[in-house]
Order: structure tokens, then C-alpha cells, then sequence
């Protein structure tokens, strides 16, 4: 139990950075298709969406893991 509750205390020490980098070159991505027409227009805003939701997933990675921990025990 010891090994799962140190595991989840790196997980979000790990998920934000990259996370956040990636978040970066997606919204370049979706500015990019934004830019070069209306269908593209289109995705580009749904795939903004997506990037924001999963933003704030991997920035609340560390409370939703001390949830996990806390059901856990």
C-alpha cells in the first residue's frame, strides 16, 4: 500500500509538465488549423475545448490522487 501511495504522490509531478507542454503545441496546432479555413475553424475550436478540460484534469491530478488515496485506505 506504501508503493501505490508514493506512486500517486509523483504521478502529478510528472503529468503537469508534460502536460503542459503539450497543451502548448496543441493550441498552436488549433490556432494554425484556425487560420487556414472554415472547416478547419471548426476543429480548431473543439480541439480547444479538449486541450482546456484536459488542462484542468492534469491540474487537478494531485487532488484527485489524494482522493484516490484517501478512498483507498
Amino acid at each position: 500500500m506504501e508503493k501505490v501511495s508514493a506512486f500517486l504522490d509523483k504521478v502529478p509531478g510528472w503529468l503537469q509538465p508534460i502536460a503542459f507542454g503539450v497543451s502548448i503545441i496543441m493550441f498552436i496546432v488549433a490556432g494554425i488549423m484556425m487560420t487556414t479555413g472554415q472547416e478547419g475553424s471548426a476543429k480548431a475550436k473543439k480541439m480547444m475545448a479538449y486541450i482546456a478540460i484536459g488542462l484542468a484534469i492534469a491540474f487537478m491530478a494531485t487532488s484527485i490522487a489524494t482522493s484516490i488515496r484517501g478512498a483507498a485506505m
